[in-house]
């Protein structure tokens, strides 16, 4: 062989070989790295109806161009940020999730991804924040997501998960955030819990989580919000919690905690909300709660509370809200109340309150909502209540309360809701109610008031119930009232009213109820009562009407009970009521 033909092949073998170098180099390049290759996968699980992710293609060579991808910067970026929130997106989430290793940030939020929580999402394990709330994701928690021990924030809510919290949640030493409400989850909290130092929120209510809170949790000492309400945790709180001095709001609400409320929590002075209400608490209140110089919410009812309201809970200075109501609650109101100057709301009702209402809550100017109703208080309604400028709802029925109601009520405040029926109240009622025209229901029933109905009461336009039942009030039937629009009840049995019912009766379009039983209203019925269209009850018995019952009442085809009994009625019932029920239907035309 020559030496030019051999000179000339080697010159052909070195191009050949750098041309093949050339194309492996090209390749190299050009190829998907592997975090890309595990996001295709992921991609390739779920249904993206909206095409956000139709950037993610084979041919990039890494996936920090991708929509929901950020990377880090410089030589050789790798995945830190996958942020896949409210992209309509359905599926399953991919086990190749446990491929970013280097994933920091993910998002899933918002989205209607199904299946399960995926085991292998634990290999991620410099992971700080995962949201996979509000899809509908199911099964268990997986135990793996425990070896996540730089995660901060899980936030899991809104979902179907089942099963119980598993205890190797233990191990997430820098956890600051843990929400799961509103999830299936069962069985008790994990001990283990104790072990999260860094623990600020626990957020878990609205699920089936059972047995006691565990005396470990003493060791979440950054614990500030303790939220499970709505579960089915028993046993009693324990006095650990005494020991968390961060926290602001415990959130317990609707459960079945029971026993004695722990006078360590007096011990958490930073408390600001403690929501205790529906659950089947026993015994006193302790007297320690009254240290809770922050507190703004205090809610205990629907309980089983007893014994009296301790006169500590007048240093609250900050609460606006205390209700109490629905317990065994005894003794007299405390007058200590009244130096709370910031108390907005203050329902003590269903207990077993004794003696008079303090005149000291009436230098409570701030008060919006007070309901004092059905307990066995005495004495009169304090005339500084009708100062109250702030008051909307007074609730005071149910009660022995005797003496005149203030007749200066209304004046000053936009009442919408009065009603003290119930009581041994006398005298007349108060000409103002309804002065700054924000009145929606007055009930004065079963009382001893007299006198005529006043006009300010007449010509209250916002109006929609009149309950005056059982009182010893006279005058014709008020036909103005049928020029309020909004009014859909009237009711005025066994009262001292006379006369005829008024053709203007036809003008009450909207009413649905007209209790006019028990008075000495005369002559006949008039037609017009057949334009009430929305009538539903019609009571009249037990008056001195006469002559033909009107045809016309056959117009109310939402009629379904009509009494026109101990009357003095003749003729047959009209043609086209149907059947009604009617008490005393066989006494409807009684001479």
């Amino acid at each position: 062989m020559s030496a030019h033909f051999r000179s000339k092949r080697v010159f052909e073998l070195g191009l050949a070989g750098s041309l093949l170098v050339t194309i492996l180099l090209i390749c190299a390049t050009e190829a998907l790295n592997s975090e890309g290759q595990h996001l295709l996968e992921l991609k390739n699980g779920l249904h993206d109806e909206f095409n956000h992710l139709q950037n993610w293609k084979s041919t990039d060579q890494t996936p920090c161009s991708w929509t929901g991808v950020n990377c880090t910067s410089g030589y050789d970026p790798v995945v830190w940020s996958l942020n896949m929130s409210s992209m309509n997106l359905s599926g399953t989430l991919s086990p190749r999730i446990g491929g970013l290793v280097n994933l920091r940030y993910f998002d899933l939020s918002n989205n209607l991804i199904t299946g399960d929580i995926p085991k292998a999402i634990g290999n991620c394990s410099l992971l700080q924040l995962l949201y996979l709330y509000n899809n509908q994701l199911s099964g268990e928690i997986p135990a793996e997501l425990g070896e996540l021990s730089f995660l901060e924030r899980l936030n899991i809510c809104n979902n179907r998960i089942s099963g119980s919290l598993p205890e190797e949640l233990g191990g997430l030493s820098s956890l600051v955030e843990f929400v799961a409400y509103t999830n299936k989850l069962t069985g008790p909290l994990p001990h283990s819990i104790g072990n999260l130092k860094n623990l600020k929120i626990i957020r878990a209510g609205q699920n089936e989580i059972s047995g006691s809170i565990p005396a470990e949790i003493s060791g979440c000492q950054s614990l500030e919000l303790l939220g499970l309400a709505q579960n089915k945790i028993e046993g009693q709180l324990p006095k650990e919690l005494g020991m968390l001095g961060n926290l602001t709001e415990v959130i317990l609400w609707e459960n079945q905690i029971s026993e004695f409320i722990p006078k360590e929590l007096g011990n958490c002075t930073n408390l600001e909300t403690l929501a205790l209400y529906a659950n089947t608490l026993t015994g006193p209140i302790p007297m320690e709660i009254g240290n809770l110089r922050f507190l703004k919410k205090l809610y205990l009812y629907r309980n089983g509370l007893n014994g009296t309201i301790p006169r500590d809970l007048g240093n609250l200075s900050m609460v606006t809200e205390i209700d109490f109501s629905e317990n065994f609650l005894t003794g007299e109101i405390p007058s200590e109340f009244s130096k709370i100057k910031g108390l907005r709301l203050l329902y003590l009702f269903q207990n077993h309150l004794t003696g008079a209402i303090p005149e000291e809550l009436s230098s409570l100017r701030s008060l919006i909502k007070l309901d004092l109703s059905i307990n066995n208080l005495t004495g009169p309604i304090p005339s500084g209540f009708q100062y109250f400028t702030e008051m909307l709802q007074l609730q005071l029925f149910g009660n022995s309360l005797s003496g005149g109601i203030p007749q200066g009520f209304g004046l000053h405040s936009r009442l919408w809701v009065v009603d003290f029926s119930d009581n041994d109240l006398t005298g007349r009622i108060p000409p103002h109610l309804c002065q700054l025209s924000n009145l929606i229901l007055l009930n004065l029933d079963s009382n001893r008031l007299y006198g005529n109905i006043p006009t300010g009461v007449l010509n209250c336009q916002t109006l929609v119930q009149l309950r005056l039942v059982g009182n010893k009030l006279t005058g014709g039937f008020p036909s103005e009232l049928c020029k309020l629009e909004n009014l859909s009840a009237i009711e005025l049995d066994q009262n001292r009213f006379t006369g005829p019912v008024p053709p203007e009766i036809g003008n009450c379009r909207r009413l649905q109820r007209l209790h006019i039983a028990n008075n000495h209203f005369t002559l006949e019925l008039p037609k017009e009562i057949g334009n009430m269209s929305q009538l539903v009850t019609f009571n009249a018995s037990s008056n001195s009407l006469t002559g033909r019952i009107p045809p016309e009442v056959a117009n109310c085809k939402m009629l379904q009970r009509l009494d026109l009994s101990h009357n003095s009625f003749y003729d047959a019932l009209p043609d086209g009521l149907g059947n009604p029920s009617s008490t005393g239907a066989s006494q409807a035309f009684r001479k």
